[in-house]
């Protein structure tokens, strides 16, 4: 075990980011930090297919969440 390294010290900074997300997107927050958490499970980003899928998971999530936002901000989300 090689201790706290500044790429886990920036997954764990991002994780509490991505906890930031309003609770009314948990639909977009709850893949984002679970494909965050399967990029990160192993303490490292190694390349693996997990890796690369986590990282999928985790940008189609926020970009959706982008595209929500920016949907709201100019009225055009249908009411719920």
């Amino acid at each position: 075990m090689g201790g706290i390294t500044p790429a886990l010290v920036f997954a764990l900074l991002f994780m509490v980011l991505l906890g930031v997300i309003p609770r009314r997107y948990w639909y977009l927050q709850l893949p984002a930090v679970l494909g965050w958490v399967l990029v990160w499970i192993d303490s490292a980003f190694t390349g693996h297919w997990t890796d690369s899928l986590g990282v999928t998971i985790t940008v189609f999530s926020l970009l959706w969440l982008a595209l929500t936002w920016k949907r709201a901000r100019s009225g055009t989300e249908p009411d719920r």
